[in-house]
């Protein structure tokens, strides 16, 4: 008995090894990133940079977030990496071709010198289930 199951287990091992898996599809992402002064669409993570920053001062930013997909795109929520920063969007659902922006602000409360901080949307889209965000400053004593 235990001879057929190893025959079993090898010939299904073996026959799996064979079959040439099929080429992924080329997904076009739902989501673009254009940002909101204007410019060329981005595909990948945006990033922005508010300079100099006294300590103490608050920061804000809006990037534009664009469904470039055919179906409609869910934005379930977002996630900064630290209490200093908070972001939301102004429409969680986003018809094909619509926009919506991503306020994000940053409190440079507590920080000095170089920082960076990320924002994470989180969308419907299985392709791109989380979109990441880059804000950074280098915050200067009062």
């Amino acid at each position: 008995m235990k001879t057929l199951i190893v025959a079993g287990l090898l010939a299904s091992f073996f026959l799996c090894g064979c079959v040439a898996p099929k080429a992924a599809a080329v997904k076009r992402p739902a989501v673009s990133f254009v940002p909101a002064g204007g410019g060329e669409k981005r595909k990948e993570s945006v990033s922005y940079d508010f300079g100099s920053v006294r300590e103490g001062d608050i920061r804000e930013h809006a990037f534009l977030i664009q469904n470039e997909g055919k179906k409609k795109l869910t934005i379930i929520g977002t996630v900064a990496s630290c209490g200093c920063t908070s972001a939301s969007v102004r429409k969680n659902t986003l018809a094909p071709g619509e926009e919506t922006f991503l306020d994000v602000k940053f409190d440079s409360k507590g920080y000095s010198g170089a920082t960076t901080q990320f924002v994470y949307v989180n969308t419907d889209d299985v392709d791109n289930p989380a979109l990441k965000f880059i804000i950074k400053a280098v915050v200067v004593p009062r």
